[in-house]
């Protein structure tokens, strides 16, 4: 891996550790892979990655996994694009909102503890893709997904074809998403 300097070691760094916390799964510790499984995760996500840095606010790298692997296995890459924008922009539809809930979170959280924002981070997009509202934001129990062997996507999500869509989410018009969310 090339040194980089400025911007670009920035966004190398946090690529670097937006792939890790979405092989750890949300969990405490040390990760278990060699260098070049932690790589070629890294280079095969790094567009919808580094697509998730630039338009979400300021967070942990473990609430950017989330929204990652998010991507990878829900159909509506539009709706979890909404998301990311709606909590950067404070664009909320009352106090059981998600995306409300995880904004509250975030404003409290200042990055102190990238397992419960990642766990928390599930709990808020699990139910914003799903259409439902939170009374409460709970960690949640498991992941959006656990990777199969070697760092290679489960064969449901695989068969479901919905990971081939994810470098389309890095085209997608934000002002067209935005005027849809405010005209909604």
């Amino acid at each position: 891996m090339e040194i980089k300097k400025g911007k670009g070691a920035r966004l190398n760094s946090m690529l670097c550790q937006v792939s890790s916390q979405m092989m750890r799964n949300g969990k405490h510790g040390k990760l278990n892979a060699s260098e070049q499984q932690k790589e070629k995760v890294r280079k095969k996500y790094e567009e919808v990655i580094t697509w998730t840095i630039k338009n979400m606010p300021k967070c942990s790298s473990g609430v950017m996994a989330v929204i990652v692997k998010s991507f990878i296995k829900y159909e509506d890459k539009e709706r979890i694009a909404k998301f990311c924008i709606s909590l950067q922009k404070a664009l909320f539809e009352g106090e059981t909102d998600p995306v409300y809930k995880m904004w509250v979170f975030l404003q409290k959280h200042r990055g102190k503890d990238s397992v419960s924002a990642y766990k928390k981070t599930v709990c808020a997009i699990r139910a914003y893709a799903n259409h439902k509202q939170l009374k409460k934001l709970e960690p949640a129990c498991s992941d959006i997904f656990d990777w199969a062997e070697d760092y290679n996507l489960p064969k449901e999500i695989e068969e479901k074809g919905t990971e081939k869509e994810v470098k389309r989410i890095c085209n997608i018009n934000l002002s067209n998403l935005l005027q849809e969310e405010i005209i909604a």
